[in-house]
């Protein structure tokens, strides 16, 4: 629609390449575990029932089997590797180093820029809403946790190519969370906001309120929308 430079176009690469190469070893580590549970049964050598049944009833190789059946959790179990993948780089502004993958299988949401909007349950309009359906497909959403009105003396002056129209999100107005749980999650105080992308992603991380709420958000769509951090 206009709203950004052709360069954006190679923050897909550069974003997604790096996820692609975690999950890639993910499948090797996860394929070379598979290899364990036969090896436990001793149907590697000796690939037949007999074999199977004669492992899986000798009380001696019992751990052993249990063991590499266990083994192979992170193949069926990787909500870490699913949902907590961050983009270190690309269309969005950093903010130091990433918080590192701890575990395939354990999730531990974050606002850090490039990672996806924490999940919350929301009160809206007296609705269960979750924090991932404020979320616009089609425009960036600045979620605000306080000073909603200077967020919002930002957005009408925002309507260029290069800084689109965005959703505005208050909460405790227009969404209003039981308690301070998730925005202490998100990692802002009280008068910070988020700058979330279509994809759910964190554009920018606003911990507290800039002195110049424009000026900044200006300079945000700028670096994200030109791709230049």
């Amino acid at each position: 629609d206009g709203w950004a430079g052709r360069s954006l176009l190679e923050t897909y690469a550069e974003e997604r390449l790096s996820v692609a190469w975690q999950n890639t070893q993910q499948s090797l580590k996860n394929a070379l575990k598979l290899a364990q549970v036969p090896q436990a049964l001793g149907t590697d050598v000796d690939p037949t029932s007999a074999r199977m049944n004669a492992s899986l009833h000798d009380p001696g190789k019992r751990d052993e089997v249990v063991a590499a059946v266990e083994a192979q959790a992170e193949h069926f179990d990787m909500l870490g590797l699913q949902l907590g993948y961050l983009y270190a780089a690309g269309a969005l502004v950093p903010e130091g180093e990433p918080p590192p993958l701890e575990s395939p299988r354990e999730y531990v949401p974050t606002a850090h820029p490039g990672a996806r909007l924490p999940h919350a349950w929301l009160d809206v309009e007296g609705e269960r809403r979750s924090s991932l359906d404020l979320v616009s497909y089609e425009h960036f959403t600045l979620i605000s946790f306080g000073a909603h009105d200077r967020w919002a003396e930002a957005a009408p002056r925002h309507a260029t190519p290069l800084a689109p129209h965005f959703n505005h999100v208050r909460i405790g107005v227009d969404a209003r969370p039981s308690d301070d749980d998730w925005r202490t999650t998100c990692g802002v105080d009280a008068n910070g906001a988020l700058l979330v992308r279509p994809d759910q992603h964190i554009a920018c991380r606003m911990a507290s309120l800039p002195d110049d709420p424009h000026a900044h958000l200006s300079d945000v769509f700028t670096r994200i929308l030109e791709a230049s951090s």
